[in-house]
C-alpha cells in the first residue's frame, strides 16, 4: 500500500504561502475540516494535479490550469507542489508558472514509476462523488463497489446465476411446484400454527401439541402419531376443548415465566433498597459531592510546586502546609468512596426500574390474552393490582432517588 508522507502546497489554489502538511509515519488517515472556501480542497487539487496533471472537478467547468495559480502569487513565481511517500526517497516537485508551463522533477526512476501507477487508482474521494454514488440504484451501487475492490468477475458470475434463476421461474414445472409448496404451507399453518420443515420436526411439534393431554405416550413415528390421534378423538372430538388446552397450557408457562421474574425482581431490588437506603441516610455526605470539583482544584494547587506558603488556599488562614495537604486528600479519597457507591446505586437503581416495567409488560400480556378464558377471574383482576403496584414502585423509586431521600418500600416488596 502507498502512504504520502508529506505534502506540502505553495502559490497554489487557495494556499498563497507555503502550506507544509506532514501525514507522519503513525497516521492511518487525515481528516480535513473547515468552513467553505477556507481552502479545504486545496489539499486534494495540489495532490490531483501532481498525480494527474488535472483536476477533474475543476477541468468539468473548463477551468484548467489559470485556475491553479493562487490570485495574488508574484508573476515570477512558480506555484508548486512538493509530495513524498513512505519509501526509499520517494519525492517529486511540480511547478507551475505565470505562462502555464509545467515542469515536474521526480527524485528517481522508481518515483516515476509510482506515480504513474497511481494515476490510474482511485487516490481521492470527493462529497460529490459519494452524493453521486448514493444517487445510484441497487445494482449500480454494487458494480461499482466491485469495480472497486476487484470483483468484477463475480459480478459477472452472479448476474449469469441471477439471469438463469429468473429463466427457471418463468418455467411451467417451477410455477406449479412453487403453488403446491405454498399450498402445502397454508395447511400446516393452519393445522399447527407454523410451518414445518421435515417429518421429524412434524413428529415434535405433535408431541408439543398433544403434551396438556397427558396421553401416556410419546409422539416419535407414524404408529404413535396415529395411536395419539386416535386417543384425541376418543377424549372428544371438539376443535375447541383442543385450542382451549393448548391455551391453559400456554397460560401456565407464561405464569411460571412471570414468578420467576418476580422472584429476581424482588431479591435485586431488595438489595437495592437497602443499599441505596443506607446511601440516602447519609445525604449530608452525598450533598458534599458538589465541593469535588472544588477540592480536587485546590490539592491540585496545593501540590503544586509553584505553592510553597503555609496558608490554606481557599481561605488563606494559616495552616501547616504538609497537615492540609493530608487532610485535602483524605476530603477526596472519602468524596471518592461516596461517588462510587451512588453510581453503583444508580445503577441498581436503573435496572429495577427495567425490571417493573418488563414485568408489567408481561401481566399486561397474560391480562389481555386470556380473558377470554373461564375461571381465571381473579388472575386477571390479580395481573391489574400487580401492573398498579409496579407503577407505583416505580413513581416511588425514581423519586426517592432524585430527591436522595430514604425509600419506605412497600410491604410486597419485603420477604
Amino acid at each position: 500500500m502507498t502512504k504520502l508522507r508529506k505534502l506540502s502546497v505553495s502559490g497554489f489554489r487557495g494556499a498563497r504561502f507555503a502550506l507544509p502538511v506532514d501525514f507522519t509515519n503513525k497516521s492511518r488517515s487525515l481528516a480535513i475540516f473547515g468552513e467553505n472556501a477556507a481552502g479545504k480542497s486545496t489539499i486534494t487539487d495540489a495532490l490531483e494535479w501532481f498525480l494527474t496533471d488535472r483536476v477533474g472537478h475543476l477541468w468539468r467547468e473548463d477551468c484548467k490550469q489559470e485556475a491553479l495559480r493562487h490570485v495574488l502569487i508574484a508573476e515570477e513565481d512558480d506555484s508548486t507542489v512538493a509530495v513524498e511517500f513512505i519509501g526509499d526517497n520517494l519525492t517529486g516537485e511540480k511547478r507551475l508558472s505565470s505562462a502555464l508551463k509545467t515542469n515536474t522533477d521526480l527524485a528517481n526512476d522508481n518515483t516515476r514509476a509510482l506515480v504513474e501507477g497511481l494515476q490510474h487508482d482511485r487516490i481521492i474521494l470527493r462529497h460529490a462523488d459519494i452524493v453521486a454514488f448514493l444517487d445510484q440504484q441497487k445494482g449500480a451501487k454494487r458494480k461499482a463497489i466491485a469495480d472497486i475492490i476487484g470483483y468484477e468477475e463475480i459480478n459477472k458470475f452472479r448476474d449469469a446465476i441471477q439471469g438463469t434463476l429468473n429463466a427457471l421461474k418463468r418455467e411451467p414445472a417451477y410455477t406449479g411446484a412453487k403453488t403446491n409448496a405454498e399450498t402445502l404451507a397454508g395447511d400446516m399453518v393452519r393445522d399447527v400454527g407454523q410451518i414445518v420443515p421435515d417429518r421429524q420436526a412434524f413428529l415434535a411439534i405433535s408431541q408439543t401439541i398433544a403434551a396438556p393431554f397427558k396421553l401416556g405416550t410419546e409422539i416419535t413415528d407414524e404408529v404413535t402419531f396415529a395411536g395419539a390421534v386416535k386417543a384425541l378423538n376418543a377424549l372428544g372430538n371438539s376443535e375447541e376443548k383442543i385450542k382451549k388446552a393448548q391455551r391453559l397450557d400456554q397460560l401456565a408457562k407464561a405464569c411460571t415465566a412471570l414468578a420467576t421474574e418476580i422472584s429476581t425482581f424482588v431479591s435485586d431490588a431488595e438489595a437495592f433498597v437497602a443499599s441505596y437506603n443506607a446511601l440516602a441516610k447519609e445525604r449530608e455526605s452525598v450533598n458534599q459531592l458538589r465541593l469535588s470539583e472544588f477540592l480536587g482544584k485546590g490539592h491540585a494547587v496545593i501540590e503544586s510546586n509553584d505553592y510553597v506558603d503555609d496558608a490554606c488556599p481557599f481561605c488563606l488562614s494559616e495552616y501547616e502546609l504538609g497537615t492540609l495537604q493530608g487532610e485535602v486528600a483524605k476530603r477526596i479519597e472519602a468524596m471518592s468512596a461516596i461517588q462510587q457507591r451512588l453510581d453503583t446505586a444508580k445503577a441498581q437503581k436503573d435496572e429495577v426500574l427495567k425490571a417493573i416495567l418488563a414485568i408489567g409488560m408481561q401481566a399486561k400480556t397474560i391480562g389481555e390474552t386470556y380473558t377470554d378464558l373461564t375461571g381465571f377471574d381473579d388472575l386477571m383482576v390479580a395481573t391489574t393490582t400487580a401492573r398498579k403496584l409496579l407503577w407505583a414502585a416505580h413513581q416511588g423509586i425514581t423519586a426517592a432517588f432524585d430527591s436522595l431521600t430514604v425509600y419506605d418500600a412497600p410491604r410486597w416488596l419485603r420477604r
